[in-house]
């Protein structure tokens, strides 16, 4: 992957791309996973390409089943709760981390809908970057939210993932690795 070398605007398009993988999967999300693969430059086309056939030859069941143990509720435990505030609040859902990133996406007059996941969900905090690179490509909100948030806590989810029994889930977290440690760089 060489975000590097993307535009902002197809940084953005990886970012949502992303929020789409790590919502609950149904076959209206694929499809736009699926336009965005394509409509990204070659070789990062081809990676989200080859991830969304792996997926296809999943059965549906199971990948619902293997995202519910792994981001839901699992048992004995969730394996890898995507919330900011988990990593970084001493395990407290919606604790001081989330209000901070709600003061963020207020700032840019957005809210998360009632029926989404929690503000700090590492989809919505993915969108919510895409929307900032569309939009506010050289802001320094872009970069602090980055650093402050996202970035913050996304490797110790992403470490989660990867050591997981769940091989879809798996390469998806290595994608997402790779991609952020590109956007590291950028950001410093």
């Amino acid at each position: 992957m060489t975000s590097v070398s993307l535009s902002p605007e197809d940084r953005a398009r990886v970012y949502l791309w992303f929020a789409r993988a790590f919502s609950y999967p149904d076959e209206e999300r694929f499809d736009e996973m699926k336009a965005l693969s394509e409509i990204l430059p070659g070789d990062l086309s081809e990676k989200f390409i080859q991830w969304i056939e792996e997926l296809e030859e999943q059965n549906f069941q199971d990948i619902e089943a293997d995202y519910v143990t792994l981001f839901i509720s699992g048992f004995p435990r969730t394996v890898a709760p995507p919330y900011e505030s988990v990593y970084k609040d001493e395990g407290l859902v919606m604790g001081p981390s989330t209000e901070e990133v709600i003061e963020y996406y207020s700032k840019y007059g957005l809210e998360p809908a009632e029926e989404s996941s929690l503000p700090d969900s590492l989809p919505i905090e993915l969108e919510f970057m895409g929307f900032l690179l569309q939009n506010y490509p050289d802001e320094n909100d872009t970069s602090n939210f980055f650093k402050e948030h996202l970035i913050s806590w996304a490797y110790d989810f992403i470490e989660k993932v990867v050591n997981s029994e769940y091989p879809i889930y798996k390469g998806l977290a290595g994608l997402l690795k790779n991609f952020l440690k590109e956007e590291e760089e950028i950001f410093s």
